[in-house]
């Protein structure tokens, strides 16, 4: 195949905009880990009080890559039902990368036998699309559990960055605090990733009786 002189150029500016676009990328990158090692470093939280204790801990998945129940849906995304004695935690809303509704998400809660209504509160780990409900919601500063709006009914949802959401009572996490007895956000910590950039994540800290703290992640980023 004959190469013209026009297509060379043209492919040497390809090539120069993609070593330039990847340069940026790991100048970005290592900028925005000194940032996050600067942030932890400094940062001073104080110690929580009162945390309380839970008897009984479990963990439902409902959004995961496998499953061992068949019927129920899977993809690359995150959601998981905590339940610490009578509170119920819904923590990440998985990916929908459909947009679909009801979502995966919905569809394995009610195989699961699992009501939004069941919910006492919402926790996102962090804002990427397959813990906030699809790449829309990540980019528009949201989270959702379905294609369609699904009424939260005013429960208090606790994020690690601005999300918006028009149904939930929406707190940002700024440092460790308690949200149910014997359970507590440990607060954001600051990674900078190669792609999606400066992130904030935070975990839950479960105090179970007799057997010590279940610490409970959506990826582990940091």
């Amino acid at each position: 195949m004959k190469i013209t002189k026009q297509k060379t150029i043209v492919l040497g500016g390809v090539a120069g905009l993609g070593l330039a676009a990847v340069g940026g990328l790991v100048a970005r990158f290592h900028l925005g880990r000194r940032r996050a090692d600067r942030v932890w470093a400094s940062a001073r939280y104080p110690k929580l009080k009162d945390v309380g204790t839970v008897k009984r801990l479990t963990i439902l998945p409902l959004i995961d890559w496998y499953t061992a129940r068949e019927g129920l849906i899977v993809e690359a995304g995150v959601s998981y039902l905590v339940r610490a004695d009578d509170t119920t935690i819904l923590f990440d809303v998985g990916y929908n990368s459909r947009d679909e509704h009801p979502s995966p998400l919905l569809r394995n809660m009610a195989a699961l036998g699992v009501d939004v209504a069941d919910v006492d509160a919402l926790v996102i780990s962090h804002a990427h699309e397959d813990h906030v409900g699809g790449i829309s919601h990540m980019m528009q500063h949201t989270f959702a559990l379905s294609g369609q709006p699904v009424d939260l009914k005013g429960i208090p949802a606790y994020v690690p960055l601005p999300l918006s959401n028009p149904t939930a009572q929406v707190t940002v996490v700024d440092g460790p605090r308690v949200i149910a007895p014997g359970v507590a956000s440990m607060g954001t910590i600051p990674r900078q990733m190669f792609f999606f950039g400066w992130t904030l994540e935070q975990s839950l800290a479960v105090n179970v009786e007799g057997r010590g703290i279940v610490l409970i992640v959506g990826c582990g980023h940091p």
